[in-house]
């Protein structure tokens, strides 16, 4: 993966600093998290972003959803139909509304 000369670190640099990295502060009082990547973003690939941050709310026993599928490049929004996804799971957890 290649990143902008803009971005603050590269690949081969490794994770952000601390104080960028959410993955890092993952606790048991994180709250649940609802995760989505394209598997054809070239720029924040779920290796070494979605997959580590869903891996540490797992081994912290947080609740999340993760949607990892083609859904088209970086800024993909909401392509990929995985609103309704979002949707249902907000609603499981009570904080969206069944219409």
């Amino acid at each position: 993966t290649t990143k902008p000369d803009h971005w603050p670190w590269q690949t081969h640099e490794g994770f952000p600093g601390a104080a960028d990295s959410s993955h890092l502060g993952v606790c048991s009082a994180t709250p649940p998290a609802f995760l989505v990547c394209s598997t054809e973003d070239g720029l924040c690939d779920a290796h070494e972003n979605t997959d580590v941050f869903a891996e540490k709310l797992k081994a912290a026993g947080v609740q999340f959803e993760y949607v990892k599928k083609p859904m088209g490049k970086h800024g993909h929004g909401l392509k990929g139909s995985w609103l309704p996804q979002c949707t249902l799971w907000l609603q499981k957890l009570g904080w969206a509304s069944k219409v």
